[in-house]
């Protein structure tokens, strides 16, 4: 068997960013400048209906664990306004379903 690397790129997308997730939404794209793994994601905010969050001072998924006293601040405001845009997002929605039903 022939090792496929592309296989993600190519089913996923991700080459061209701006066209792949042209049609993607709510999605946060958040990455630590201390991750290795970051100079494979998505650094800059190119799209309309998704968020960027590039977080100095963190590391890999570090924003997605629980708090913790030793988080550097960065994280702990990346959390802060991943929350507020998840709840900007909930809000939307909402606010869509109530209007419809006024139909």
């Amino acid at each position: 068997m022939t090792p496929q690397y592309n296989w993600a790129l190519d089913y996923f997308g991700g080459r061209n960013p701006a066209k792949d997730f042209a049609s993607s939404s709510n999605i946060i794209f958040s990455n630590g400048d201390l991750d290795p793994w970051h100079a494979g994601g998505i650094l800059e905010d190119i799209f309309v209906n998704n968020e960027v969050i590039y977080i100095k001072n963190s590391a890999h998924h570090l924003d997605l664990r629980l708090p913790n006293a030793a988080d550097p601040v960065t994280v702990t405001e990346a959390r802060n306004k991943e929350r507020q845009i998840i709840k900007g997002w909930i809000e939307n929605y909402q606010n869509q379903v109530l209007t419809a039903k006024d139909l």
